[in-house]
């Protein structure tokens, strides 16, 4: 499919987009392997993913967060975010890392 005549809010599934990943992005999940005590900071694709969702406009400001938890699947790790915004300081949630073909992180 063609998606880039899409308006930005289209609900587009990612099931249908070939991701590819961007140079010198090193997705966790696809390149490196997700692991407690990682640092991390949201990939192109989620930034796109989570930037119409309430926290994504703060976290798409290039914040740096630990995975704190990785699921047993390995495909979704759990993010405790430091911000400087204090409507996300101390923020944390999950994030897919292979869960579903997205690469968040």
């Amino acid at each position: 499919r063609d998606f880039a005549s899409l308006p930005p809010t289209a609900n587009i599934p990612w099931s249908d987009v070939v991701y590819a990943q961007m140079p010198g992005e090193k997705l966790v999940g696809y390149t490196v392997p997700p692991q407690v005590g990682l640092r991390v900071e949201l990939s192109q694709q989620g930034r796109s993913v989570l930037k119409h969702q309430a926290i994504g406009p703060a976290l798409c400001k290039n914040r740096p967060g630990y995975v704190t938890e990785v699921n047993p699947e390995r495909d979704a790790v759990m993010v405790q975010w430091e911000a400087a915004d204090r409507s996300v300081e101390g923020s944390s949630g999950w994030y897919r890392v292979g869960a579903y073909g997205e690469y968040t992180l």
